[in-house]
């Protein structure tokens, strides 16, 4: 389960009460979120 919309599919595909899930829920999106800026950072240009 990566995002909100595996949750949800989980939860009306299934009689489950709820879901537990691992470090990847957290783990993810930060590292989504990471890479974007290091791009962004790699892609600066000096002004020469």
């Amino acid at each position: 389960m990566e995002n909100p919309p595996d949750a949800q599919y989980m939860l009306d595909h299934t009689s489950s009460h709820g879901f537990w899930t691992g470090s990847s829920t957290e783990r993810l999106p930060i590292e989504r979120a990471v890479t974007e800026v290091a791009e962004k950072f790699a892609s600066l240009k000096f002004s020469n």
